[in-house]
């Protein structure tokens, strides 16, 4: 449907109340979202402060939704009998905020974001494969398995720490080196499994966790229950959650 004939039915199925009504139960739905995120109760406009440097899609959100607070207050408080309101919403600002709404409360799940076709080794592999892997397809997260065991995540960070290690005179020989050389230079623990149904909400608390613990991992592996044992359906990285700004939620919107 488009925004012009859906336009036409809001204004000619809605009075000016209603959509003042729907505005604020979107408002209200939200506020209780963003309660929930920061764990805390607040007035609208400080728990969006407070969730903004955590969370991709309130950070996307942000000028919006503080407009909408000032809105509501106009509302709510200059309301000067039961169902009539001195200002009403526009309808694309009602369908504005049941969108945003839509997003918080039904955000994207790690599946939906997540590379895919992931890639694995095997410990043995030599790392050459590796590297021809990340020169094809410029991505450099790749699970390791030994002893069909999942074993660790082996990055380009961790393949430069070891080359900065062993180099000699300039000169850098991969005559039998295996993914097992590498294993010593990556992070102790590098990346963590979720699984497919984890919300991003869920992802960025925990990329932020284990990094203010001192853990700081590469990735998140995604698999359909989250256990180790099972096959990896896609990776997330940090990166991954940034483009969520600028990709996943706009794709999202403009289909909606």
């Amino acid at each position: 449907m488009n925004d012009s004939v859906s336009n036409t039915i809001i204004e000619g199925s809605t009075s000016a109340s209603e959509r003042s009504e729907r505005f604020e139960a979107a408002f209200n739905k939200i506020h209780l979202k963003l309660k929930q995120l920061c764990a805390m109760d607040g007035s609208f406009v400080e728990l969006v402060g407070r969730a903004q440097p955590r969370y991709a899609i309130i950070r996307q959100y942000a000028d919006a939704l503080r407009s909408f607070a000032r809105l509501r207050n106009v509302i709510v408080h200059e309301k000067i009998k039961p169902n009539y309101y001195i200002a009403e919403p526009h309808v694309e600002i009602v369908q504005q905020i049941e969108k945003i709404c839509d997003q918080l409360c039904n955000p994207p799940v790690a599946i939906n974001i997540a590379s895919r076709n992931v890639v694995a080794f095997d410990a043995t592999d030599p790392l050459s494969l590796v590297l021809a892997e990340i020169s094809d397809t410029s991505y450099s997260q790749y699970p390791v398995y030994k002893d069909f065991k999942f074993c660790k995540l082996i990055t380009a960070d961790g393949i430069l720490k070891w080359m900065h290690a062993v180099v000699v005179d300039g000169l850098l020989d991969l005559n039998g080196v295996k993914l097992d050389h590498i294993m010593p230079y990556e992070l102790k623990q590098n990346c963590r499994f979720v699984s497919r149904r984890t919300s991003v909400f869920e992802l960025e608390e925990l990329f932020e966790d284990c990094y203010h613990s001192g853990n700081k991992i590469d990735a998140v592996l995604v698999t359909e229950n989250g256990r180790e044992q099972e096959g990896v359906l896609g990776i997330v990285t940090a990166w991954d959650l940034i483009k969520i700004d600028e990709d996943y939620l706009d794709k999202r919107l403009a289909g909606y």
